[in-house]
């Protein structure tokens, strides 16, 4: 219950952070927007940086922990993770399938969650005045999701061929393939961490989840591909 005492106070100071400073202005000397020349949209990005507060920043961090930390909790809940001993014991679902869809719903999350972050940015003023609609930054994330989807999809259909499930997350790779499909796993996690990190920093609450499930997903396929050498 240790575990659960930790992401109950992360969440508690995520959530003191902002509510206690997301009134607070975002920008300095925001009346006197736009900044620059209308048009001029990376000279807007830029003085918009240059501007931003330090208790905006902070809000951002606040609601991100405390996103990060109730998905920790509810991911900890459903696999049954109490306690270290019970996190060092973690193992896959029973069933391919299973790890196949509930990927491409974590994916779907993901990007969803971005979808939202754009309409929180627009709403807040991070785009420039001029700007046409959401329509372009929102067209890429959709065409992002067609491409990533089928390569999610085939890549764990790969790690599972011949898989022996369940399997425990953490088991040591034997063999060539289990090797080598740990090594490509391991670096898609560092940069799934990377920008579970950046999401935490600006605050995107609604995308935090998605990237948390798709942890726990490449973590399933790493274990399953192992198994298969395993076996």
């Amino acid at each position: 219950m240790k575990i659960y005492a930790a992401l109950g106070l992360l969440f508690v100071s995520g959530g003191i952070l902002f509510v206690s400073l997301s009134s607070q202005p975002r920008f300095r000397d925001a009346a006197s927007w736009p900044w620059v020349t209308d048009g001029d949209s990376p000279a807007f990005f830029a003085a918009a940086e240059r501007n931003r507060t330090v208790e905006g920043r902070i809000a951002d961090v606040g609601v991100g922990l405390a996103s990060l930390a109730l998905s920790l909790a509810v991911a900890a809940a459903a696999l049954r993770a109490h306690g270290w001993g019970a996190i060092r014991a973690l193992a896959t679902p029973s069933r391919k399938w299973v790890i196949v869809v509930f990927a491409n719903v974590s994916l779907l999350g993901l990007f969803y969650g971005e979808w939202l972050r754009i309409v929180r940015d627009e709403i807040r003023g991070e785009f420039p005045p001029w700007a046409d609609s959401l329509g372009i930054p929102m067209s890429w994330l959709i065409s992002a999701w067609k491409h990533a989807a089928p390569i999610l999809t085939f890549g764990f259909v790969v790690c599972l061929w011949r898989a022996r499930l369940p399997a425990i997350l953490w088991q040591r790779p034997v063999g060539w393939w289990s090797w080598t499909s740990t090594l490509v796993i391991c670096g898609l996690i560092a940069l799934e961490t990377i920008v579970l990190t950046q999401a935490v920093q600006f605050g995107e609450a609604f995308a935090i989840p998605g990237h948390v499930a798709m942890v726990y997903c490449l973590l399933c396929g790493r274990a399953a591909a192992s198994s298969r050498q395993a076996a």
